[in-house]
C-alpha cells in the first residue's frame, strides 16, 4: 500500500522554515511529539508513504477552535480545506515522483497573513463564537504556522492551489449571514486587537 500521511508544520518554530529545518520537541508538546513520532516510525517501518506536513487549515468557523491556538503577532502561511484535500488527492498521482518524501504543503502568497489580521477578519465575518472565547480562556497558544519557504515546490508537482484568504473570508461571510448578533459582540474584540497591533 502507499501510505499519505497528515503531519503539521507546527513542528517548525520559526517564522519561515522548510522541510530541512532542525525540529525541536517540548517536554510538554504532545501534539507535535506525536506527529513527528509517527513520522519516525513511518519513515521506518514502510516502503511506499508520502508525509505531508499541513501548515493551519481554513475550514468552518461553525465547529473548528483549532484555529484560534495561535500568538497574536506571528507570520503565518494558511492553506484551506479544499485546497488541502485537493493536494493529498494530487498525491496519489505522483507517488513515483514523491514517495519516501516529506513535503509541505501551503497556500502561498495569497495565504501569508498576521494571525492577528486572520482573527480580526473571522470577528468581522463571522462575528464572536464560544469557540473563540473558550479557546482564548483555557487552550495555550503553542500552535504554529510558519511561512514556508518550499510551499511553491510541492505545488509545482501537485498544482492543487485555487484559494486565497479572501476567497475563503467571503465564503465566511455568506454563512455567517444569519449570525448578526454575534458579528456585533465581535465588535469590542476587533477594537482591541486593533487597538493594540504592534
Amino acid at each position: 500500500c502507499y501510505l499519505v500521511y497528515a503531519s503539521t508544520t507546527s513542528l517548525y518554530k520559526e517564522t519561515e522554515a522548510n522541510v530541512s529545518a532542525k525540529i525541536k520537541i517540548g517536554d510538554f508538546d504532545f501534539y507535535n511529539g506525536a506527529k513527528y513520532a509517527s513520522e519516525k516510525l513511518i519513515n521506518k517501518k514502510l516502503k511506499n508513504y508520502t508525509i505531508i506536513r499541513v501548515p493551519l487549515v481554513l475550514s468552518d468557523l461553525r465547529n473548528d477552535s483549532f484555529i484560534y491556538n495561535l500568538k497574536l503577532d506571528s507570520v503565518i502561511e494558511l492553506i484551506s480545506k479544499e485546497d488541502a484535500a485537493y493536494a493529498f488527492c494530487r498525491t496519489i498521482d505522483k507517488q513515483s515522483k514523491l514517495n519516501k518524501q516529506v513535503i509541505n504543503i501551503g497556500g502561498g502568497a495569497t495565504c501569508i497573513t498576521t494571525y492577528r489580521q486572520l482573527l480580526i477578519s473571522i470577528l468581522k465575518y463571522h462575528g464572536f463564537s464560544w469557540n473563540y472565547l473558550l479557546t482564548t480562556l483555557f487552550t495555550a497558544k503553542n500552535y504554529y504556522s510558519p511561512r514556508l519557504l518550499d510551499s511553491d515546490e510541492s505545488n509545482a508537482i501537485l498544482n492543487y492551489r485555487n484559494d486565497s484568504i479572501s476567497s475563503y473570508l467571503m465564503r465566511q461571510k455568506r454563512r455567517s449571514k444569519k449570525r448578526k448578533i454575534a458579528i456585533i459582540f465581535g465588535k469590542p474584540f476587533m477594537y482591541f486587537m486593533k487597538r493594540n497591533e504592534k
